[in-house]
């Protein structure tokens, strides 16, 4: 399936591209259907954080298809690989791009975007996922703790937010067919060829507090491995990471 077969709702403004993707895949929506706003008034990131919403940039939600992976965890990695695939080639060799577990899109050391991932169940028992995806494109926060950038700042022309939303949607359905067909294990080879260099420093913010050690990859399960000081290898499931000089 293309994106040229998938409608794309548009909208000049909403509150969340994400709550209106989640009310059509509670109303029954299936696979792609896809919601895309120009601007957002009440975006959300994760931790509840708001995510700014000014004109140009890119948010779009999609109903991701819950048969392609057996565990909901699995669908941010599906999602980052298909925004980071769909980025790359606007990118020129020089600025490095990779993916940051759980969810962001990082441009030389900063973040272009993010996804965030919700799932349910609606009243018949079948589940539903849906990917909220955004991507700076003309603008970016100015947040000293999470430093981020757009590719107007990058110096890349930025694409039109539709044709890159149309680029996005065509990996995400190309990733899960192949995840339906070769298995999650392929979600994780693909998602860490694209991440940081093994051994590369790196702190995680937990509720507990912060740790510090090396990027160890994923488990088979998509948690963050976390190689410590001890020597021990850490299983995370959940925190923020942050890059450490």
């Amino acid at each position: 399936m293309s994106p040229t077969r998938v409608r794309i709702e548009r909208h000049a403004s909403l509150p969340s591209t994400s709550d209106l993707a989640i009310a059509r895949a509670e109303a029954g929506a299936g696979p792609w259907c896809a919601v895309l706003a120009e601007t957002q008034t009440a975006g959300r990131g994760r931790h509840g954080r708001r995510w700014m919403s000014p004109p140009g940039n890119l948010y779009f939600s999609v109903v991701l298809d819950p048969e392609a992976l057996p565990a909901p965890g699995g669908f941010g990695l599906l999602s980052g690989l298909a925004v980071a695939d769909a980025v790359a080639p606007l990118l020129p060799g020089t600025i490095a791009l990779h993916l940051k577990w759980p969810n962001d899109l990082v441009a030389d050391g900063r973040k272009l975007g993010g996804v965030l991932v919700e799932v349910g169940t609606r009243r018949d028992g079948t589940r539903w996922a849906v990917a909220g995806i955004g991507v700076n494109l003309v603008a970016h926060p100015d947040d000293a703790d999470r430093p981020a950038t757009s590719l107007a700042a990058l110096g890349v022309v930025p694409p039109a937010p539709d044709d890159l939303a149309a680029a996005i949607l065509d990996r995400l359905i190309n990733w899960s067919t192949r995840a339906g067909a070769d298995g999650f294990d392929i979600i994780v080879v693909e998602w860490q060829r694209r991440a940081l260099p093994r051994g590369a420093p790196i702190s995680v913010r937990l509720t507990a507090g912060p740790i510090t050690g090396r990027f160890a990859g994923l488990d088979a399960d998509g948690a963050l491995l976390l190689a410590e000081e001890s020597g021990q290898t850490r299983r995370i499931v959940t925190g923020e990471v942050f890059a450490r000089g």
